[in-house]
């Protein structure tokens, strides 16, 4: 994966299963997690060790799923995945 930072700097991150699978699903949409407990871990790893710009919203009272608190993670910047042969994919 390929991070563009708000300074414009660049760095690059190979990643493995959990980390990488929380990582592509933000690329494709924000993230709703009825426990924030379930996946906090990943993104907080994402987050500190590989600088991969998330954030979280709380919110409460979910009428449609009857949830008194959830969190939605989102990418907060450009975020690319780079294929196998080192191109943007």
């Amino acid at each position: 994966h390929k991070i563009t930072g708000d300074d414009g700097a660049v760095h690059q991150i190979t990643l493995a299963k959990g980390n990488r699978i929380i990582l592509d699903a933000l690329l494709l949409q924000p993230v709703y997690c009825a426990s924030p407990v379930r996946i906090s871990d990943r993104v907080c790893i994402l987050k500190r060790d590989y600088r991969v710009p998330i954030t979280k919203e709380m919110f409460e009272n979910d009428a449609a799923t009857d949830r008194a608190k959830f969190g939605v993670y989102f990418l907060n910047g450009r975020v690319e995945r780079i294929s196998g042969t080192g191109g943007a994919q």
